[in-house]
């Protein structure tokens, strides 16, 4: 009788100490599933962090090359000028250049409104334009837009009378190098007020 009673109770302090097991292993389970969950948090976190980083450097490079382009900006100098011929032109000689003696823009002081001349203060990217009219002398207007001894552009107008005839160049040109038009064959006659030529800096190089 006392060996049941005992093998009775065995089995029951086995029973609860299964039981106390199956607790802790779900408690166990319960406190990993928060652990994962809270990692899994932590993760989405980390992850736009990162993101909001990648964002920030992207912009301090954005701005660091906007300060560049305006420190650039800022050191280069302003170069231009705008020059109108006011008197009549006529008997041309080849390769005369042409003179525009009013230059009512003229920054940096680049243009010689005597000789027509326009002298690069700095080598760089140089964008000219030039305009022309007849006179209506039954001839031909042929310009030519020079640096030195090289021509960048070609400048036509035909003989009827105020025909006009327009050339836009970009050019690199070196410190000291002379840009001007010339005419190029032939006599003929301009009327005052009305052809221009013009240039400014583009960039420094």
């Amino acid at each position: 009788m006392k060996l049941f009673l005992c093998v009775i109770v065995l089995a029951l302090s086995a029973v609860g100490h299964c039981q106390s097991f199956e607790s802790r292993v779900d408690a166990l389970e319960r406190m990993l599933l928060k652990v994962k969950t809270k990692t899994g948090h932590q993760s989405n976190v980390i992850a736009n962090l990162k993101k909001q980083l990648e964002t920030v450097a992207r912009s301090e490079d954005t701005l660091k090359n906007a300060l560049t382009v305006d420190k650039r900006q800022a050191a280069q100098p302003v170069v231009a000028f705008m020059a109108t011929r006011q008197a009549n032109l006529t008997h041309l000689s080849r390769h005369q250049t042409i003179v525009f003696e009013d230059a009512s823009v003229n920054v940096h002081h680049a243009y010689n409104n005597n000789t027509g001349v326009f002298t690069c203060p700095f080598t760089g990217l140089y964008e000219f334009a030039t305009t022309i009219v007849s006179a209506g002398e039954q001839r031909n207007l042929n310009f030519e837009m020079m640096i030195d001894t090289m021509r960048i552009a070609y400048v036509h107008a035909t003989l009827y009378e105020y025909d006009m005839g327009t050339q836009v160049a970009v050019a690199h040109c070196n410190q000291g190098q002379h840009v001007f038009l010339r005419q190029d064959k032939g006599s003929f006659g301009l009327p005052g007020g009305f052809c221009t030529f013009s240039g400014h800096l583009i960039s420094m190089l």
